[in-house]
């Protein structure tokens, strides 16, 4: 996700009463903020006040400084303090990555659908394997072990599956598969 970048212009800058400048922004998504300003001669005096918590103060970093929180909440207002207003005053918003509904229409099944551990009947799904082989079909195999991999690894019918494929690839050396990468990267997780 790409930083939503807003610059504060010189008026954003007003006089506060306990001395020096301030400049408040609000957060336009959840995310981490970034603030980048030049043009101070004492950069570290200046600081970023949080909605809550205490004052972050600015790093120098050349001609300017530099100050950033991990986190804020989407409509947080944060105010920047200063002795007096940076020449350029750059604030970067990146938002914190969350589910795309546009990508989700392209993305595997696989990827959308959570592994269902419970109601997984392992038996029938090892003699779906066993017809699969004796069918020399492979890729049926190979796509019925993905599913007791993700539902039951570490069980005992899903290890005897792995071992039939494995035995039955051994035995036919020709058969081979697109999924067969995959079913190596798998079993090596």
């Amino acid at each position: 996700m790409s930083p939503r970048l807003t610059d504060l212009p010189p008026a954003a800058w007003q006089p506060i009463a306990a001395g020096g400048y301030a400049a408040g922004f609000v957060a336009s998504c959840a995310g981490g903020i970034a603030v980048e300003a030049t043009g101070w001669p004492v950069p570290d005096a200046a600081r970023l006040v949080p909605p809550e918590g205490p004052p972050v103060h600015f790093l120098p970093a050349g001609a300017g400084g530099f100050v950033a929180l991990p986190s804020v909440a989407t409509g947080a207002r944060l105010v920047l303090q200063a002795p007096q207003p940076p020449a350029r005053c750059r604030v970067a918003v990146v938002p914190h990555p969350a589910p795309s509904p546009s990508l989700a229409l392209l993305a595997p099944r696989a990827l959308l659908v959570p592994p269902r551990a419970q109601g997984c009947n392992l038996p029938a799904l090892a003699a779906r394997i066993t017809a699969a082989l004796a069918a020399h079909n492979l890729d049926a195999a190979l796509a019925t072990a993905a599913e007791m991999l993700a539902a039951a690894r570490e069980r005992p019918e899903t290890q005897a599956a792995i071992a039939a494929i494995l035995a039955h690839l051994a035995r036919h050396p020709l058969c081979r598969s697109p999924a067969l990468g995959a079913f190596v990267a798998a079993l090596m997780e």
